[in-house]
C-alpha cells in the first residue's frame, strides 16, 4: 500500500512542500498523518512508524531527513549549487527531491525496479523533473557517460552489507573526478558495513575526514540516540589539509539549530571510524 505526507523545507529562506509517497505495511495507522503546515521535523517520527519492508528503499529513513536538513545548510548549499551530483542509493526520493531545490544537475540512482518506479512518482509529484533517474548497480561497470563525471556523490545511510562496501568504494572511485571530486557520506555509525566501509576507504587510498551531528540535532531519544557520521571523502592526490579546510568551511563549528551547535568538527579519519564501529559489535 502507500501512504502519503507533505512537509516544508526551507531552501534559504524559501519554503518548499515535498508530497512524498511512501509504499509501507500494516494498514493506515502504521503512518501518522502531516498536515501542511508541518516542517521537515514533523517526518522524524514516520520513518520509526513504517513497516518493516524487504525493499528498504520504498521507506523514508531517518537518515535521510537528517541529510536534507545538512544540505540545505549554509554554505554547504552554496558549494553544492554549481556541481554535478549524482545520488547513490536514492531510494524513496526525499534526498533527491531535495537536491532539485540545490543543484540544477542531478542524477537519482537505486536498483530494483520497484524503488525506480518510486522514486520516479515521487519527483514527479514533486515536480522535480530536471533530476535524472537511472539504475545503477554498485558491481556493475559505470557507464562511460558517468565515469569519474561527477563533482559530488551523496550517499544516504547504505552501508549495510559489509560484502558491498568494496563494490561501493569501487563505484565512488569511478563517478567521481579524481582531481575535483568529492563524496559526502551520512550513516549512523551502527550500520553493519560503516567498518569495512571505512577499511576499503583506507585500502584504496581515499582521503577522509569527518564530522559527527549530535543526536540531539537528529532527534533520537532512543536506542539510536549516538552521532550521526558524515564523512567526507576525496581522491588519494588531495591533500589532507585541504580536506580539512573543506570541512571546517563548510561544516562550521558556529552553525546552529535552534540554537544548539549543528556539528561536531573533528579531524577524525577512517581508523578512528573503525574503532566506533567496533564499539557497536561490527566485525
Amino acid at each position: 500500500m502507500t501512504d502519503q505526507h507533505r512537509t516544508r523545507l526551507e531552501v534559504c529562506g524559501e519554503v518548499k512542500t515535498l508530497q512524498l509517497e511512501v509504499e509501507v505495511e500494516g494498514g493506515d495507522d502504521i503512518v501518522p498523518e502531516v498536515g501542511d503546515d508541518a516542517t521537515i521535523d514533523d517526518l522524524m517520527d514516520v520513518w520509526e512508524r513504517q513497516g518493516d519492508r524487504e525493499q528498504s528503499g520504498c521507506k523514508i529513513w531517518n537518515t535521510s531527513i537528517i541529510t536534507s536538513r545538512l544540505l540545505l545548510s549554509r554554505p554547504l548549499f552554496h558549494f553544492l549549487s554549481s556541481k554535478r551530483i549524482i545520488e547513490i542509493g536514492a531510494g524513496a526520493g526525499v534526498l533527491s527531491i531535495t537536491l532539485s531545490h540545490v543543484s540544477p544537475s542531478v542524477v537519482s540512482t537505486d536498483h530494483t525496479p520497484q524503488v525506480l518506479a518510486l522514486l520516479q512518482h515521487n519527483l514527479a509529484n514533486n515536480q522535480s523533473f530536471a533530476v535524472a533517474v537511472e539504475s545503477l548497480d554498485w558491481n556493475d561497470s559505470v557507464s562511460d557517460a558517468h565515469r569519474n563525471a561527477f563533482d559530488v556523490a551523496i550517499v544516504c545511510d547504505v552501508l549495510y552489507d559489509p560484502s558491498a562496501m568494496k563494490p561501493l568504494v569501487n563505484c565512488l572511485q569511478s563517478l567521481m573526478n579524481p582531481a575535483t571530486g568529492r563524496a559526502l557520506v551520512v550513516t549512523p555509525p551502527f550500520r553493519e558495513g560503516v567498518g569495512m566501509f571505512a577499511a576499503e576507504l583506507l585500502e584504496q587510498n581515499m582521503q577522509v575526514s569527518t564530522i559527527k551531528i549530535p543526536n540531539h540535532i537528529c532527534g533520537d531519544d532512543s536506542i539510536f540516540a549516538v552521532d550521526y557520521y558524515v564523512i567526507w571523502i576525496a581522491s588519494g592526490t588531495t591533500p589532507q589539509e585541504v580536506l580539512q579546510q573543506e570541512v571546517a568551511s563548510l561544516f562550521p563549528a558556529t552553525q546552529t539549530h535552534n540554537g544548539i551547535p549543528s556539528f561536531l568538527v573533528s579531524s577524525g579519519d577512517c581508523d578512528d571510524i573503525i574503532d566506533d564501529s567496533e564499539l557497536f559489535g561490527e566485525e
